[in-house]
């Protein structure tokens, strides 16, 4: 049987810092609150998988370099007239092809196209919390 001193020490070598962070507090609430195991667990594993989403989403956005406050809405399609403005809308709208992992290839004026991903690739980003990559015809050969 395990002993209630080592739990600190098991959290922190599995790796599981909001837990560890968290569980004497939890621990505290499931005794006032009379939650059964299976309840105080899931409280802590919830907390767990909670921030590790948001550190997931928080490290995305670092790893993206995105330029703060631009996105897919406040692209200027009329300045960007070879960019079809409904079927870009229609792609951020539809993220099933990112989720699939196909891949969409655009041709056009590369700074054009870079500042368009960028942004599309906030959009998509957050709606379907995945990693996209723009690259230049350079880049891929």
């Amino acid at each position: 049987m395990h002993s209630v001193p080592a739990l600190p020490l098991l959290l922190k070598q599995l790796g599981l810092p909001t837990m560890f962070d968290s569980w004497e507090v939890e621990e505290q609430n499931a005794l006032k609150n009379k939650w059964t195991h299976s309840e105080y667990l899931s409280v802590l594993s919830d907390k767990e998988a909670t921030n590790r989403q948001q550190k997931r989403v928080e490290r995305h956005i670092r790893e993206a370099k995105l330029i703060p406050g631009k996105t897919l809405d406040s692209f200027d399609f009329d300045a960007a007239k070879s960019i079809n403005a409904a079927q870009i809308k229609a792609l951020a709208e539809n993220t099933s092809w990112v989720k699939q992992a196909e891949n969409l290839i655009i041709f056009g004026p590369s700074t054009l196209i870079f500042k368009f991903f960028k942004m599309m690739r906030e959009t998509c980003l957050f709606i379907s919390l995945m990693r996209v990559s723009c690259l230049t015809w350079h880049q891929l050969i």
